[in-house]
This record gives C-alpha cells, structure tokens and sequence, in this order.
C-alpha cells in the first residue's frame, strides 16, 4: 500500500532500469496494488487490535485504520505523469507514472484511454525511452493484430534490438508471432511469412533461458509449438505453465483459466489433425484401388479386344478353309465326271484326268499344311515333300493327258 504522494514518488526514484525486466515487474506490481492494502497488510492490522477493540463494523475499523477517505493513488499517478521535469531524476518518476497508468488502463481493458494517454505522452518519451515501444507494442497487440501485422513485428524486433537482455521484451516478440498466426490459421492470404514463427519461437526459448519460472513464458512456448504442429511438446509445454504460475496473484484464477483454454484448443486440434490424418490415409487407400481397378479394367478391354481380333481371324481362317474345302470337293466331283466322260474317247486322257487331280489335292493339302505349320520344323519338310510329290502326280497326269 502507497501511504502517501512522496512515498510513491520514493518507490518510483528507487526503481531499476527501464531496460531490465525488473522495471517491468515493479511498475506493473505498482499499477495493481496502488492504495490498496494488501492481504498481509489486512492480517497485521486486524491481529494488532487489542481484544476490547470497539469497533461494531468494518466501517469503523476502516476509519481507524485511515482508509475510510479517498483513495488518492491514481490522483497521484496523475499529477506526476503530468508534470514538467527539469532533470533526468525528475524525468525518470515522470515516466514511471506514465508507465503505471499504461499497465492499469490494460489491465482494466479500456483500450480508448489507453491509445489516447499512449498519444498524449508519444512526444515526450519514444525517443529517450526504449520501455515506451515495448508498451506501444502492448497497445498495438490489444487492438486487431492482424491488421497491423508487420508494423507490430517490426516494432516487436526493433524493442529487442534496444533491449536485447531483457526477458520480457523477447516474450512480447513470442506472444506478437502466436497471437498472429493463430488468428490466421485459416487464412493464409493474411498469414506473414512462415520465417516469423520460427523467430518467435527463437524469441521464446530466449525468454525462458532468461526466466524459466516465469509461467506464462512456458505458455507461449507451448503456443508457438501448436502452430508448429509439435502438439506433444506443446501440451507439456502448458501443463508446466499451470504447475508454475503463483497462486497468491490476485489475477491466479484468470491465468489458469487461460492456460487451461489454450490446453483445450491445442487438444482438439491435434485430435483433428490425427482425424484428418486418417481421412487421407483411407482416402489415399480409395484412390489406389480405384486406380488399381481402372488399369486391371484397361487390361481387360486390351485382352478382350485382341481375343476378339484373334476369334475374327479364326472365324476369317475356317471360312476360307470351308471356301477351299467347298472348292476342292467341286472340284474333285467335276473332275471324275468330267473323266467319266472322256473315258468313253480316251481312256488314257481320262486317267490322266485322274492323276492331276490326284496331284492337285496332294498339292492344296500339302500348301494347307505349310500356311498352318510355317516353313519352319519337321512338319515343314514333310508338307514340302507332300508338295513336290503332289506337283509331281500332277505333271505326270498332264502328260498322260496328251497322249
């Protein structure tokens, strides 16, 4: 509890440098304690009244106690951010108190004051002070950060570039890169560069070899490693946080609840993404049967076709060799009655008749044999002599023909 306007002024001349990141912690503990008692400060004034105390209400042990008046700390906070300074001392609590207000406006979520006292003081303090883009870029990240993505990044970088020792300003990198690619998870048209998550993971790990007790550090980590789809790592990453934080801060309840959120959503989306994993995989498996079926299905029409091509020219084979057969045997039944005519004038031609047309059969068969077989093997040769024998009978027939 700040008693007074000098003992705030006294906390805030005894504060480190605005590059470390104890300032941060002091100014923010400033921010939320302000006139408020404590909870100890509460046990040691009520256990230091005396049993006959005769106090009948709060509102008496509150007056003897001098808190019943106006809690004079954000007038104060006021006045001293407001002030002209002469000296870098006097420069140093004026910008102390700009930097409680800053962290109570966040804290109280009301975004309109908060640009405008951002915008008020921008003048007097971005250019000698590197804490205020470390609370601008707080500012930035609390309206739509999507929008002003690469301005936020490149403020995010140039703080660590001023503060490059400081923990928190490697986080504020960190949760800039989660809070960004998680509100673009579904739209990569807006999404940065696929480098800046690797830098705000690198911003993290920094962050926690600085600090690795500092829970919400380990949930940030456990954020950037979703986005990366290390879903394992990022659940123990959260678990660590809930483990770490401090359940004496007042804001205890509010952290855990977020981290448990966190934990929840990183969890369904690694069900969904294994979901999704083997929707591909029998996916995938459909495509190859299908495919599978689509070639046996070609194989097939190839096989039919040449079957088909190969039965047509059985088909085209046997009618000509029912055409030849047809011919032969017409051929045979005009040539003996043509023989049986002419035995009447000469028996000799008639026989002649008779051996040519022996001759003539011997050939064909012979020639069928040779278009079945090839021209090629035992068979071969036997159908050549067959075909010589038979042109032989034939030229022997002619002969006697003429005689």
């Amino acid at each position: 509890m700040i008693e007074s306007k000098e003992a705030l002024v006294e906390r805030l001349a005894a504060l480190p440098e605005e590059t470390e990141r104890i300032y941060e912690k002091r100014v923010m503990d400033l921010a939320m304690v302000g006139q408020k008692p404590t909870f100890e400060e509460w046990a040691r004034w009520v256990s230091s009244l005396p049993d006959d105390a005769p106090y009948r209400d709060i509102r008496e042990l509150l007056r003897a106690m001098g808190l019943d008046g106006e809690n004079h700390f954000d007038r104060w906070v006021d006045e001293l951010m407001d002030r002209p300074y002469t000296d870098a001392a006097q420069e140093k609590i004026t910008f102390a108190a700009f930097c409680i207000r800053m962290g109570q406006l966040r804290r109280r979520q009301d975004r309109t004051r908060e640009f405008q006292v951002m915008n008020e003081h921008r003048e007097r303090f971005a250019r000698r002070h590197p804490f205020f883009g470390h609370l601008y870029l707080m500012c930035l990240l609390d309206e739509d950060p999507v929008a002003k993505a690469d301005k936020i990044l490149r403020q995010a970088e140039e703080n660590i570039g001023k503060m490059p020792e400081n923990a928190g300003v490697h986080h504020a990198l960190a949760i800039a890169v989660a809070d960004i690619f998680e509100a673009t998870e579904f739209d990569e048209a807006r999404r940065p560069d696929p480098v800046w998550l690797s830098k705000g993971i690198a911003a993290s790990e920094t962050a926690l070899e600085a600090e690795w007790g500092y829970a919400k550090f380990h949930c940030t980590q456990g954020r950037l490693l979703a986005l990366q789809g290390s879903y394992g790592r990022a659940l123990e990453e959260i678990a660590t946080a809930i483990d770490l934080e401090d359940s004496s801060k007042s804001d205890y309840a509010l952290r855990i609840g977020s981290y448990r959120m966190y934990a929840q959503r990183i969890g369904n989306k690694q069900r969904s993404e294994m979901v999704k994993c083997r929707v591909d995989e029998q996916i995938a498996a459909a495509q190859d049967l299908v495919r599978d079926m689509e070639f046996s299905l070609e194989d097939m029409k190839t096989k039919q076709a040449a079957l088909e091509e190969e039965t047509r020219g059985s088909l085209t084979k046997n009618m000509e060799f029912l055409g030849l057969f047809a011919g032969i045997v017409s051929f045979t039944i005009g040539g003996i009655s043509i023989a049986g005519a002419m035995a009447e004038k000469s028996f000799v031609g008639a026989a002649g008749l008779l051996v040519v047309l022996m001759g003539a059969l011997l050939t064909v068969f012979a020639g069928f044999g040779i278009i079945l077989h090839g021209y090629r093997g035992e068979k071969s040769r036997r159908n050549a002599g067959v075909l010589a024998l038979g042109m032989g009978i034939a030229a022997v027939g002619v002969i006697l023909c003429f005689l």
